[in-house]
């Protein structure tokens, strides 16, 4: 995963936009659910903190930011790709790598993971600000505490469908039954733009495509 990240950093493009999103094949995402819940001004309709300017990143899980789903204002990007080196440290754990030897009484969890702790880890290492977002980011069938019977739920995205039917029926009843309330715009409104990206990796994990999906709305800007 660290070659697709060199691969973002590269082509620039998250320079661009607000947000960088890293979306996996088997998660249905809704863009415009996103853009408005990332510029709300307001709890009453989307529940969750508002989202303070800055270099910042979204956890959508009481254990840690799953990896369905991830991600990171431009700010946060900003420190997290101009720093990867200062994460040598989280690559070479999650890698399994130890040149002078596994540290003595290592747990099990803080070695051999995958990119989604890796991004969690070096973030929070880079001082880049977590902010917890469960109630409105992601409805989880497996992971974390949520069990959904259906994509209904006043959420951004909605994980795992991992059959192309499966996938296309969950986004079908969000779009037809699903629970999202009508914000409206601020005045003064700006761009908010996201670059997302998704493929899957090795093991299940998801790792961000180096090609990647580029788009951009008007939406009211972040507070």
């Amino acid at each position: 995963f660290m070659h697709v990240w060199d691969s973002v950093k590269a082509q620039g493009i998250w320079r661009q936009t607000d947000w960088t999103i890293k979306v996996d094949p088997d998660c249905v995402f809704f863009p415009a659910r996103f853009r408005a819940f990332v510029t709300r001004t307001s709890q009453d309709q989307i529940p969750g903190p508002l989202i303070p300017a800055g270099p910042v990143f979204l956890n959508n899980c009481k254990y840690g930011m799953h990896g369905p789903l991830e991600a990171v204002s431009r700010e946060g990007m900003t420190t997290f790709l101009q720093n990867l080196d200062d994460c040598e440290d989280i690559r070479q754990a999650a890698m399994d790598i130890f040149p002078g030897g596994m540290p003595a009484g290592m747990r099990e969890r803080d070695h051999a993971f995958g990119e989604d702790q890796f991004l969690r880890r070096c973030l929070i290492q880079l001082n880049v600000k977590m902010v917890n977002e469960f109630e409105s980011l992601l409805s989880e069938k497996f992971a974390c505490v949520e069990r959904p019977k259906d994509c209904g739920g006043t959420k951004v995205a909605f994980h795992a469908y991992k059959t192309t039917e499966d996938w296309m029926k969950c986004h079908a009843f969000t779009e037809s039954k699903g629970s999202w309330p009508a914000v409206q715009s601020t005045s003064g409104a700006s761009t908010a733009s996201t670059y997302a990206s998704g493929a899957s990796g090795a093991g299940g994990y998801g790792a961000a495509s180096a090609a990647g999906y580029g788009a951009s709305a008007q939406a009211p800007a972040a507070q």
